[in-house]
């Protein structure tokens, strides 16, 4: 294999690991907080891991409720 194609191949990957990147920070940005929490929840366990996540989750929700 060329180094030419190879540069080309890693090029795509990259463009493909961004989209999916895109994608998923778009499915994010659709659920709220409480729902960010919920799949946590069900990922992890409830109330497990995801410290930093779910403290600014919990932030959000709380602005939210607040004003």
């Amino acid at each position: 294999m060329s180094e030419k194609e190879t540069s080309r191949i890693k090029e795509h990957k990259s463009r493909d690991k961004a989209s999916e990147s895109e994608e998923r920070n778009d499915y994010r940005r659709s659920k709220s907080a409480i729902e960010q929490i919920e799949i946590l929840d069900k990922r992890v366990g409830k109330g497990v891991g995801a410290i930093k996540e779910r403290a600014r989750l919990n932030k959000l929700i709380e602005k939210s409720n607040n004003g």
